[in-house]
């Protein structure tokens, strides 16, 4: 990859920050963040910039905010994106439907899309590193070069890359990623704690459900709320326990 490239990053929560790391080995990464974090970005090698500054300067814009941000986040820059020529906008939300609909809505004309999500958080990649982690990819509207230089970076830093659309995306996270996040926070609202009797398997899942519930409340809550296809997982849950419940009660 080109290391003079400059890419803006919008955001830098734990995520933002994550990908600012990883990045700024291979690019001069710009960052904004609504609040000031000036101390924190400079500290890991990153250009803390005003917005304005930011979508001039930078032909390849990240997305790194909260997903019930998003939307809001956008419509605040399209002025500045309008005036900025052609840029590559890429948002790393866990769910991709409504990062498509956001994006087809607001996007000038003179700005392209491509629509990703990396499928690991801060935890996992610190403890094990990038390799052998996977990130979704969907092109939209990024161009053939744009979307082959991205796809060969993340393999190039150990990353698994699926190309697969934002509908089939959202349909496999809400019974995979989406039932393993609820499921941690039931545990947690049942007060599931490690016992003195706890078989390997109990406290295997004691430590899932402990890491699960590390990630914030508000990431939670939107991937449930954001991702069309959760609402009927959490009714095929529901349905599910009362089966269970059911053949029980006839033993």
């Amino acid at each position: 990859m080109n290391g003079q490239s400059k890419i803006l990053i919008v955001g830098f929560g734990s995520f933002g920050k994550l990908l600012a790391e990883i990045l700024q080995h291979d690019h001069e990464v710009l960052v904004w963040n609504r609040s000031n974090k000036k101390t924190e970005i400079e500290a890991i090698g990153c250009t803390p910039v005003n917005i304005s500054t930011g979508i001039s300067e930078c032909s390849t814009i990240f997305y790194a905010v909260p997903i019930s941000k998003f939307e809001e986040t956008l419509q605040q820059h399209v002025p500045l994106l309008e005036k900025s020529g052609q840029k590559l906008v890429i948002d790393v939300l866990s769910v991709k439907v409504h990062a498509k609909k956001v994006f087809e809505e607001l996007l000038p004309k003179n700005c392209r899309a491509l629509l990703t999500h990396p499928v690991f958080g801060p935890q996992s990649v610190r403890a094990k590193g990038l390799e052998g982690h996977t990130m979704m990819m969907d092109r939209f509207t990024a161009n053939e070069e744009e979307f082959i230089l991205w796809k060969h970076f993340w393999r190039y830093i150990g990353l698994d890359v699926i190309e697969i659309s934002a509908d089939e995306h959202d349909r496999l996270a809400a019974n995979s990623q989406g039932v393993a996040f609820f499921l941690s926070r039931v545990l947690e609202e049942f007060d599931f704690k490690q016992t003195s009797v706890d078989t390997h398997w109990a406290k295997q899942l004691y430590e899932i459900t402990e890491n699960l519930n590390k990630d914030n409340w508000e990431l939670f809550v939107d991937m449930q709320n954001f991702n069309p296809y959760t609402k009927d997982m959490r009714k095929k849950l529901d349905q599910s326990l009362h089966k269970i419940d059911s053949k029980l009660e006839k033993k």
